[in-house]
Protein backbone atom coordinates (compact mmCIF):
# COMPACT_ATOMS: atom_id res chain seq x y z
CA UNK A 1 0.00 0.00 0.00
CA UNK A 2 1.29 3.44 -0.92
CA UNK A 3 1.99 5.81 1.99
CA UNK A 4 0.28 9.17 1.54
CA UNK A 5 2.28 12.21 2.63
CA UNK A 6 -0.60 14.40 3.78
CA UNK A 7 1.64 17.32 4.80
CA UNK A 8 3.30 17.46 1.37
CA UNK A 9 -0.07 17.16 -0.36
CA UNK A 10 -1.45 20.00 1.76
CA UNK A 11 1.49 22.26 0.92
CA UNK A 12 1.12 21.61 -2.79
CA UNK A 13 -2.66 22.14 -2.57
CA UNK A 14 -2.33 25.48 -0.77
CA UNK A 15 0.45 26.67 -3.11
CA UNK A 16 -2.07 26.54 -5.96
CA UNK A 17 -3.40 30.12 -6.03
CA UNK A 18 -6.91 28.99 -7.04
CA UNK A 19 -7.14 26.79 -3.94
CA UNK A 20 -5.60 29.44 -1.71
CA UNK A 21 -8.14 32.06 -2.84
CA UNK A 22 -11.07 29.67 -2.47
CA UNK A 23 -9.90 28.52 0.98
CA UNK A 24 -9.48 32.15 2.09
CA UNK A 25 -13.05 33.01 1.02
CA UNK A 26 -14.48 29.98 2.83
CA UNK A 27 -12.58 30.72 6.06
CA UNK A 28 -13.75 34.34 6.14
CA UNK A 29 -17.33 33.26 5.41
CA UNK A 30 -17.19 30.78 8.31
CA UNK A 31 -15.70 33.38 10.65
CA UNK A 32 -18.42 35.87 9.70
CA UNK A 33 -21.16 33.30 10.37
CA UNK A 34 -19.55 32.36 13.69
CA UNK A 35 -19.40 36.02 14.76
CA UNK A 36 -23.05 36.52 13.79
CA UNK A 37 -24.08 33.45 15.82
CA UNK A 38 -21.99 34.60 18.79
CA UNK A 39 -23.75 37.96 18.88
CA UNK A 40 -27.11 36.18 19.18
CA UNK A 41 -26.08 34.23 22.32
CA UNK A 42 -25.43 36.49 25.33
CA UNK A 43 -23.51 33.82 27.26
CA UNK A 44 -21.30 32.88 24.25
CA UNK A 45 -17.96 33.44 26.01
CA UNK A 46 -19.07 31.47 29.07
CA UNK A 47 -20.14 28.59 26.82
CA UNK A 48 -16.79 28.71 25.00
CA UNK A 49 -14.93 28.53 28.31
CA UNK A 50 -17.06 25.62 29.51
CA UNK A 51 -16.53 23.77 26.22
CA UNK A 52 -12.79 24.36 26.52
CA UNK A 53 -12.77 22.90 30.04
CA UNK A 54 -14.76 19.85 28.89
CA UNK A 55 -12.36 19.29 26.00
CA UNK A 56 -9.30 19.65 28.23
CA UNK A 57 -10.72 17.21 30.80
CA UNK A 58 -11.71 14.68 28.14
CA UNK A 59 -8.33 14.80 26.39
CA UNK A 60 -6.49 14.44 29.69
CA UNK A 61 -8.42 11.21 30.36
CA UNK A 62 -8.64 9.93 26.78
CA UNK A 63 -6.36 6.94 27.36
CA UNK A 64 -8.57 5.67 30.16
CA UNK A 65 -11.72 6.24 28.14
CA UNK A 66 -10.29 4.26 25.22
CA UNK A 67 -9.28 1.39 27.50
CA UNK A 68 -12.76 1.43 29.05
CA UNK A 69 -14.28 1.31 25.57
CA UNK A 70 -12.02 -1.59 24.58
CA UNK A 71 -12.98 -3.60 27.69
CA UNK A 72 -16.68 -2.99 27.03
CA UNK A 73 -16.33 -3.95 23.36
CA UNK A 74 -14.40 -7.14 24.16
CA UNK A 75 -17.09 -8.15 26.69
CA UNK A 76 -19.55 -7.93 23.78
CA UNK A 77 -17.40 -10.15 21.56
CA UNK A 78 -15.80 -7.41 19.47
CA UNK A 79 -12.16 -7.61 18.38
CA UNK A 80 -10.61 -4.15 18.82
CA UNK A 81 -7.66 -3.12 16.67
CA UNK A 82 -5.32 -0.30 17.69
CA UNK A 83 -3.26 1.86 15.33
CA UNK A 84 -0.64 4.52 16.03
CA UNK A 85 -1.34 6.51 12.87
CA UNK A 86 -3.40 6.60 9.67
CA UNK A 87 -0.97 4.38 7.79
CA UNK A 88 -1.10 1.67 10.46
CA UNK A 89 -4.90 2.03 10.57
CA UNK A 90 -5.09 1.36 6.83
CA UNK A 91 -2.74 -1.61 7.15
CA UNK A 92 -5.01 -3.14 9.81
CA UNK A 93 -8.09 -2.53 7.65
CA UNK A 94 -6.45 -4.13 4.60
CA UNK A 95 -5.21 -7.13 6.59
CA UNK A 96 -8.68 -7.80 8.02
CA UNK A 97 -10.20 -7.50 4.56
CA UNK A 98 -7.56 -9.83 3.11
CA UNK A 99 -8.37 -12.51 5.70
CA UNK A 100 -12.15 -12.17 5.89
CA UNK A 101 -13.17 -10.45 2.66
CA UNK A 102 -15.41 -8.10 4.61
CA UNK A 103 -15.27 -5.69 7.52
CA UNK A 104 -17.79 -3.61 9.42
CA UNK A 105 -16.88 -0.46 11.33
CA UNK A 106 -19.17 0.33 14.23
CA UNK A 107 -19.97 3.36 16.35
CA UNK A 108 -20.89 2.64 19.95
CA UNK A 109 -23.70 4.69 21.36
CA UNK A 110 -26.12 4.51 24.23
CA UNK A 111 -29.78 4.40 23.31
CA UNK A 112 -32.42 4.93 25.98
CA UNK A 113 -34.94 2.66 24.27
CA UNK A 114 -32.61 -0.26 23.53
CA UNK A 115 -29.77 0.20 25.99
CA UNK A 116 -26.15 0.18 24.86
CA UNK A 117 -25.73 -0.83 21.26
CA UNK A 118 -23.26 -0.85 18.41
CA UNK A 119 -24.53 0.88 15.28
CA UNK A 120 -22.85 0.02 11.96
CA UNK A 121 -21.50 3.09 10.18
CA UNK A 122 -19.30 1.60 7.46
CA UNK A 123 -19.32 -1.78 5.76
CA UNK A 124 -16.34 -2.80 3.65
CA UNK A 125 -16.03 -5.69 1.24
CA UNK A 126 -13.08 -6.60 -0.93
CA UNK A 127 -13.80 -6.84 -4.62
CA UNK A 128 -11.73 -7.79 -7.62
CA UNK A 129 -10.91 -4.16 -8.38
CA UNK A 130 -10.40 -2.95 -4.82
CA UNK A 131 -12.31 -2.11 -1.68
CA UNK A 132 -15.94 -1.10 -1.66
CA UNK A 133 -17.66 0.53 1.27
CA UNK A 134 -21.15 1.68 2.08
CA UNK A 135 -22.22 4.23 4.63
CA UNK A 136 -25.05 3.23 6.93
CA UNK A 137 -27.25 5.83 8.59
CA UNK A 138 -27.59 5.57 12.34
CA UNK A 139 -30.06 7.29 14.68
Amino acid sequence: MKIVDQAANAVSFVEDKVHESHFDRIIWMLRTRRDEAAREVPEWEQLRELASQIKERTLSRLGGYLEEFEASAIMRGVHVHWARDAHEHNEVLYSVLAVHGKLAVFLFQENERRGDCFEPILNFTSGESGIFHSMTAFP
